[in-house]
């Protein structure tokens, strides 16, 4: 999700809802989204890109964060991931290998198997629903 999301806008949304809500407390605002007061902290900060997990999580929040409105450019998005992150329907993968392995792979192989990873989580979400 790297530079998707506006990261001053982000934190000035928060900001802007923490003093609404009267929270003070950088703990006790991380509690009601959800997410580790260090990530909040990098957020607020803007040290940091939110993932699609703490996306997901900023707007299931009692918050309700729109996250339209943090978008750099939502073109950059696929439809699917647009889809998904509207929805709260968040299938993140993380490859976890040496980093030179890694970077050994092309990008189409990488896709690939993120979109089997994908369909794999459909099929399932199909099957309980």
């Amino acid at each position: 999700m790297a530079e998707l999301v506006n990261r001053e806008k982000l934190a000035n949304v928060l900001k802007e809802k923490f003093k609404e809500l009267g929270l003070a407390s950088l703990r006790e605002a991380a509690k009601l989204l959800g997410i580790s007061p260090s990530t909040l902290s990098r957020l607020l900060n803007c040290k940091t890109d939110p993932d699609t997990k703490t996306l997901a999580m900023l707007r299931n929040s009692p918050l309700a964060i729109s996250i339209d409105s943090l978008l750099q450019d939502s073109s950059q998005l696929s439809f699917a991931d647009y889809i998904a992150l509207s929805q709260g329907n968040i299938v993140e993968v993380h490859f976890r290998c040496k980093r030179k392995k890694l970077e050994a792979y092309p990008d189409e192989v990488k896709e690939t198997l993120e979109k089997i990873i994908r369909l794999a989580h459909q099929h399932v979400s199909n099957k309980q629903a």
